[in-house]
């Protein structure tokens, strides 16, 4: 019997698949080593302590998803209200931010450093109306930008309302610096408790007024902090076993399943 070889286009069309199955076995691998990088990255920062209505977060690489009571939230997360709802989120040094109906808010950066001095919190309030109020970190480490304005804080309570063109704040205790974005000769002003300051696409100069009460109840009045010692005992372990429960805070924070509506803000929610 004769046997026949292989010619050498065989053998080189066996040799070209060869190679291209161990390339994409090696790019699959660096693609997984990446993104289980980037995953490493997310920590949680801060818990929803009330929600009014629905709300949704978008953490950094991830799908928009619904969001409840004592879900973790997370750096440079995205988290947005839907009209007439609302949400307050407590941050892990105990700064309250409140989120009023068809808000948008990103949590640009956090870290809360204690022992080292190293604190820090950036929000970007892109549209809607929002209550600040600090908790324990530094005052210099605070930082809200907004499209017209920056805002530094020196120990404060305000409230926020956000345009694309605009910024007004009413200060109701403390102080803020106040700073218009736009035009290339900008005045910063400070901002005392019960004056209110505004820029907008008309005129970049800030105006002061008299600070105003906010309109929506659930900004308005001081929520118990009942339960909040234990949303930072809860906070500060995930801090703790982040490098090997990041998929589990995923899980807890971004559940795909229908939550439903929840009640109202200091109401029932999906508690986890």
């Amino acid at each position: 019997m004769h046997m026949r070889t292989p010619n050498s286009f065989v053998l080189t069309l066996l040799a070209l698949a060869a190679a291209f199955t161990l390339d994409s076995l090696a790019n699959a691998e660096d693609t997984a080593i990446q993104l289980s990088q980037g995953t490493s990255d997310i920590s949680p920062i801060g818990v929803i302590h009330s929600l009014r209505l629905t709300g949704f977060g978008t953490p950094p690489e991830r799908q928009r998803v619904r969001v409840s009571i004592r879900d973790t939230v997370f750096r440079n997360e995205a988290m947005e209200t839907v009209k007439n709802g609302a949400m307050r989120i407590r941050f892990g040094d105990a700064t309250s931010l409140r989120i009023g109906s068809e808000s948008l808010v990103v949590l640009d950066d956090y870290v809360y450093a204690p022992d080292n001095g190293g604190s820090k919190m950036t929000l970007r309030f892109s549209k809607g109306v929002f209550r600040f109020v600090t908790g324990k970190m530094n005052k210099q480490a605070y930082r809200i930008i907004t499209p017209s304005a920056t805002i530094g804080i020196r120990g404060t309570d305000f409230l926020a309302t956000v345009t694309d063109d605009s910024t007004l704040i009413d200060v109701y205790e403390g102080e803020i610096d106040f700073e218009p974005r736009g035009g290339d000769d900008n005045q910063t002003v400070t901002v005392a408790a019960g004056q209110s300051v505004s820029v907008s696409a008309q005129s970049n100069t800030p105006t002061l007024g008299t600070a105003a009460a906010p309109a929506d109840p659930a900004l308005a009045e001081e929520i118990a902090d009942e339960g909040d010692e234990e949303d930072d005992e809860e906070l500060h372990a995930q801090d703790d076993d982040d490098d090997d429960d990041h998929d589990d805070d995923d899980d807890d924070h971004h559940d795909d399943e229908d939550h439903g509506d929840e009640g109202g803000e200091g109401g029932e929610g999906g508690d986890h």
